[in-house]
């Protein structure tokens, strides 16, 4: 008679990890987005056209990036000034002030691979 041999055996849990941060994407750059929209929309001064309501962002997941604006054909003109309009930045000081707060957001939502 054989006798078994005690072999060890380990579980790889590299391809779960793998496809948890694939999907990470998409989940926290709608944080990030919502984040920074708010933020944005209480730098902008108020008035009666559409820009402050309009301020969205787009989490896209083919590309694993994120866009924040606003559909008015007009924000650039207010974004960067031109002859007749100062400019009045919102959305580029916004993310400078606040990329620690957006690091953190992006820490916390890969905290839970650490445990894998």
């Amino acid at each position: 008679m054989a006798n078994r041999t005690s072999q060890k055996s380990y579980i790889s849990k590299v391809e779960k990890c793998k496809q948890k941060i694939n999907e990470k994407p998409s989940k926290f750059l709608n944080k990030i987005g919502s984040f920074i929209c708010s933020e944005a929309k209480r730098k902008q001064r108020k008035r009666k056209g559409r820009m402050r309501k309009g301020t969205q962002y787009w989490a896209r997941k083919r590309e694993k990036d994120l866009q924040i604006g606003t559909k008015c054909f007009y924000e650039p003109a207010f974004e960067r000034g031109n002859k007749k309009i100062d400019s009045e930045p919102s959305f580029l000081p916004t993310v400078e002030e606040n990329i620690d707060t957006i690091q953190q957001l992006v820490k916390a939502s890969y905290s839970d691979l650490n445990g894998e």
